[in-house]
């Protein structure tokens, strides 16, 4: 919660009104006729040369930011009443697959989440596209307070609940929780403080159609419609990493085997033993390199190794493949198989 809020938003006659939409000579102070939209006080235009315009209580002031959230909430009522269709942007959500274990309907959720429609990130998928809806009913849900909690929409027999983060500058709000257990889309307007105090009823309107808002879905029970094909995509990624350890496991042993023929001979000398071992060391780069390079080093689903369990990284700075132990840094999210070398942090 913040000090001196300047509230652009009222309510007059029924009906959402902003600082904006008043006559700078003709509806300053109490002649503007305005209501606060939480507590139904009178309000004044402070509509001076020097300050930013703004209403604010005559006596007895309620809380101010729940002032401003209750027009800001108003005016989006308001504007989604029209006969202009809103955009709701799509439900993507993105996974994780365990390596050792396959996911079942128990544990899918917990390696599941909701991402922005627009998310740049592998292992995702889309639940339904974005689309532009006329809503039937917009209704302000309240506590027992009368604390507005969310809006309620209703289209083709469905619902879902719009909840606002209102700038950061009137409260700083990290986080927003959904609504009841309906599908939860937020509207944030964390940077929009001066867009927001600038404009009149029309532009906000304007505005709040458009694709400009920031929006996102933090719940939506629909995702569970894509839980059999993460659970499919799970069993498939099983079943490669074990046949990717069985064969690991089969190389290693048919090159633990051909060590043991060219390391024992104990008439060698000290110099003939490291040749050969040096020998044997690049063979084995080179074998472990062939095995590797056509891997997809951009999945995050598993570590790139080779059948003699060494770790393979690719630079991100030239592209080249390297054993783990020629980089500087690697690892980190979405980039578990890329990393910097030596060669280029020089």
């Amino acid at each position: 919660m913040v000090e001196d809020v300047r509230n652009p938003f009222a309510i007059r006659d029924g009906k959402a009104v902003m600082i904006e939409d008043l006559d700078y000579e003709s509806e300053r102070g109490l002649k503007c006729q305005c209501k606060c939209p939480n507590c139904k006080g009178d309000f004044m235009a402070k509509m001076g040369d020097v300050r930013i315009h703004h209403f604010s209580h005559t006596k007895d002031a309620c809380d101010d930011v729940l002032s401003y959230i209750s027009g800001l909430y108003a005016h989006i009522q308001q504007a989604l009443e029209t006969d202009t269709p809103f955009y709701v942007p799509a439900l993507v959500v993105s996974y994780n697959l365990p390596y050792n274990s396959i996911l079942n309907e128990t544990n899918v959720g917990t390696h599941t989440k909701i991402i922005r429609e627009n998310s740049n990130t592998t292992n995702k998928l889309t639940v339904s596209e974005g689309q532009h809806i006329l809503f039937k009913n917009v209704e302000l849900c309240c506590d027992d307070k009368n604390h507005i909690q969310a809006l309620e929409l209703t289209y083709m027999d469905r619902k879902i609940a719009i909840k606002v983060r209102p700038p950061d500058t009137i409260c700083k709000t990290s986080t927003v929780s959904k609504h009841k257990d309906m599908a939860t889309l937020v509207l944030d307007f964390a940077n929009d403080t001066d867009r927001i105090q600038s404009m009149n009823t029309k532009a906000f309107k304007e505005y709040l159609l458009s694709d400009k808002p920031d929006k996102y879905w933090i719940y939506n029970p629909k995702i569970k419609e894509v839980y059999p094909q993460i659970i499919s995509q799970s069993e498939k990624a099983y079943k490669e990493s074990l046949e990717r350890q069985k064969k690991y496991e089969e190389e290693r042993k048919a090159v633990n085997q051909q060590q043991v023929v060219q390391y024992e001979i104990p008439d060698w000398s000290y110099n003939e033993k490291r040749e050969v071992k040096s020998v044997a060391a690049k063979e084995k780069h080179i074998s472990g390199y062939e095995q590797v390079k056509d891997k997809p080093f951009e999945q995050n689903n598993y570590q790139i190794r080779d059948s003699f369990d060494i770790r393979w990284v690719k630079c991100k700075l030239c592209g080249e493949i390297k054993p783990a132990k020629e980089f500087s840094s690697y690892g980190g999210s979405n980039s578990m198989n890329f990393g910097e070398c030596y060669s280029c942090r020089k």
